[in-house]
């Protein structure tokens, strides 16, 4: 813990120093990140498919080139992002009186202090004289400093690339954290950052749940979490210890409503396509259909026929077929599969050697089921 105190209090010292504020610093790592995602593909499609058995064309399209365009996109308009933004003023407002209104939120819980404990609310004026009636105002955006960044397993390089180079971009220094559970991915990233980046404002740590739950005690100025609901529970109580800002992307259920008026054939690619994408390992990917019983009966079968189409042979033997990320998940799957034998539709086939779930439709499942009460995060 303590050469995790010193690791972060090394990155404070490199912010404080002034050099990433400037747009040619920034620039610099968003061209690093660039070349390291062009001179190592072959290197992170082998990690992704160590990983996750997944496809060329899904690490290629889904993870390398989803950043690189981002990443592109960052970097021409890095220049015009850095300026102070200008609030706008028109003849129609420039004498206009300011006030800040004060919206209720709903039910507030007050603690009371003993200092001033009677204290009118009112609507302050934002006073105006002659000193400032002309004067223009701007935004003008400041990076926080040190920002610890958590990626995910399932889109390893995707979501733990993309808030590097966003938050560098913003002129941060950056603590990465890859997921344990994508290991090649992670030793790959660990390897290469180094080599490609400012070694004083941006480090990776590597390791489980013990690291992880060092670095959170760790004082950061920004905190960026992907992954599951738990987990980012935990991150939250430990920025609140100091008031440390965070942004949280979790998981969730992933609602499809199917009308009788719908396209089914068209319904049935889409929802095909988002759960046998990334082996159904997508927080966005379709969770649950909500429709009428005779839409189901019909949707059901167009979606065997899209299934046909997609893997006309058996899906295991299919190179475009990801896998279970590792025992653990598998099992968790399997048991959902086994709990609701009587409702399978199509699919509920699995392989333990090779963490493998073929394409699984449950049918007549209730919000009570077992699958209706976490996400199901896999081919279901």
């Amino acid at each position: 813990m303590a050469s995790f105190t010193e690791l972060v209090n090394g990155m404070k010292t490199a912010f404080r120093s002034g050099k990433t504020k400037s747009y040619e610093w920034r620039r610099q790592q968003l061209e690093g990140v660039l070349k390291l995602m062009d001179e190592n593909r072959e290197e992170i499609t082998d990690a992704l498919k160590k990983d996750l058995h997944k496809p060329k064309l899904e690490a290629v399209v889904f993870e390398i080139d989803f950043c690189r365009n981002d990443l592109i996109e960052t970097m021409n308009n890095l220049k015009e992002w850095m300026k102070p933004e200008k609030v706008k003023k028109s003849l129609a407002n420039f004498m206009d009186t300011c006030y800040i209104q004060k919206e209720p939120f709903g039910v507030a819980m007050v603690i009371g202090a003993w200092n001033y404990p009677i204290q009118l609310t009112i609507m302050p004026m934002v006073k105006k004289s002659l000193m400032n009636l002309m004067d223009t105002a701007y935004i003008k955006k400041e990076p926080y400093g040190v920002a610890l960044v958590i990626g995910a397993w399932n889109y390893p390089i995707q979501l733990t690339i993309m808030p590097l180079f966003g938050a560098l971009a913003a002129g941060n220094c950056v603590l990465l954290k890859p997921s344990e559970v994508s290991w090649n991915t992670a030793q790959l990233l660990e390897k290469l950052i180094p080599k490609y980046l400012d070694n004083d404002c941006v480090k990776v740590v590597n390791g489980g749940v013990a690291e992880t739950t060092a670095l959170l005690k760790e004082r950061y100025d920004y905190v960026f979490y992907t992954g599951n609901t738990f987990v980012g529970k935990i991150v939250m109580k430990a920025a609140s210890e100091y008031l440390t800002p965070v942004t949280l992307e979790l998981g969730g259920k992933s609602p499809v409503y199917v009308d009788k008026n719908c396209d089914l054939k068209a319904v049935a690619n889409r929802l095909m396509w988002g759960k046998t994408c990334n082996a159904g390992q997508t927080c966005i990917a379709p969770d649950y259909v909500m429709c009428t019983k005779d839409v189901q009966e019909q949707l059901i079968q167009s979606m065997k026929t899209t299934l046909g189409e997609f893997f006309p042979d058996d899906p295991s033997k299919s190179e475009s077929y990801g896998r279970m990320v590792n025992s653990r998940h598998f099992q968790r799957v399997k048991k959902m599969i086994d709990s609701n034998q009587d409702s399978i539709a199509i699919g509920g086939d699995t392989n333990e050697k090779d963490n493998y779930i073929s394409p699984t439709i449950l049918k007549d499942i209730k919000f009570t089921d077992a699958a209706m009460n976490e996400e199901v995060f896999k081919r279901i």
